[in-house]
């Protein structure tokens, strides 16, 4: 999938290095970030800890002293297109650089352009001044985003409606084409004999739309069971409101059976039937959000995400 991203202006420099050594820039690999793999195996935890690891003698600056410094370049999109051509990669030697030093801190200062410098340090130029060199984490925009291979559509399913896909969302007819769900409804939707009918049917089919995405469609199915899962409130239905206290402890106590071990108060017995379907409901669409926008809005505890407060508390996890 390609996922529209902040990129540097054609007058920065991206620091690269052609570790196949075939004069381009054609993956992530050959940049330094958190997704780069370290000697023994693991992955950087940020980029100047990537560019650590090539610190032959360990004097905390990476020059001519240390062997990787000849193989390092700086990369100009001058056409701004996001590949590297004849005459934007240039050695750190050719463009005046002596030392990038490995000293730096902390950031996390967001830009107008939307992208984020994470951390900052400076790189040495061979007259003896300094400039600023930085590790930025680039905007990303999981709407806008296109699948790189598409998907072959059986001739019956070209007469059924389309439009296009968002997030992890392919467009229609080729998610029908991979869901026999799907196209059952999108026909059903077709043949539908009135526009009331058609709306009747919208839930169902952008759900099953969703259901295409291969993202989990809930958070107890993130979760696994390793963590309880507590629904505190609708808007102004709240938990406590709804709950049967009784059942519940019998349902604690092992008493009487329960949901799953109490790990979740989705389908819980001790809450009311109208609160457990503002749980499915809730569920339900929040699903279809995160399918449609191509990432999940809140995570578990050990999960990060690319949406901005999306490690805010809406649930009350606990493990």
């Amino acid at each position: 999938m390609l996922t529209k991203t902040g990129w540097a202006g054609a007058n920065d420099a991206l620091l690269v290095w052609d570790r196949n050594g075939n004069g381009t820039i054609d993956t992530g690999a050959e940049l330094f970030g958190d997704f780069t793999v370290l000697p023994n195996g693991t992955l950087a935890p940020n980029g100047f800890a990537a560019l650590a690891a090539l610190d032959a003698n360990g004097d905390g600056v990476i020059d001519a002293t240390d062997p990787a410094f000849a193989e390092l370049k700086l990369w100009r999109d001058i056409s701004q297109d996001g590949v590297s051509q004849g005459g934007e990669l240039v050695s750190l030697a050719d463009a005046g650089i002596v030392s990038l030093n490995l000293a730096h801190s902390l950031k996390n200062q967001r830009l107008a352009n939307g992208n984020t410098l994470a951390r900052e340090g400076t790189f040495t130029r061979a007259d003896g001044s300094t400039s600023a060199m930085g590790e930025f984490r680039l905007a990303t925009d999981t709407f806008n985003t296109r699948f790189a291979e598409p998907v072959e559509v059986p001739e019956p399913l070209k007469t059924l409606p389309t439009m296009g896909g968002a997030g992890n969302v392919r467009e229609l007819q080729q998610a029908a084409a991979q869901s026999s769900s799907l196209a059952g409804v999108l026909a059903q939707f077709q043949n539908a004999g009135t526009r009331a009918e058609q709306k009747a049917l919208l839930d169902q089919l952008i759900t099953a739309w969703a259901d295409t995405s291969g993202m989990a469609k809930s958070l107890e199915e993130r979760a696994s069971g390793k963590y309880r899962i507590v629904y505190e409130a609708f808007g102004n239905e709240r938990r406590s409101s709804s709950i049967d206290t009784v059942a519940f402890a019998a349902i604690s106590s092992g008493s009487v059976s329960g949901s799953a071990g109490l790990m979740s108060d989705a389908g819980g017995l001790y809450l009311s039937e109208r609160y457990r379907n503002l749980i499915s409901d809730w569920s339900r669409k929040l699903h279809v959000l995160e399918a449609f926008n191509g990432q999940y809005f809140f995570n578990l505890p050990e999960k990060k995400s690319q949406t901005d407060g999306a490690n805010d508390p809406l649930w009350q996890v606990a493990a």
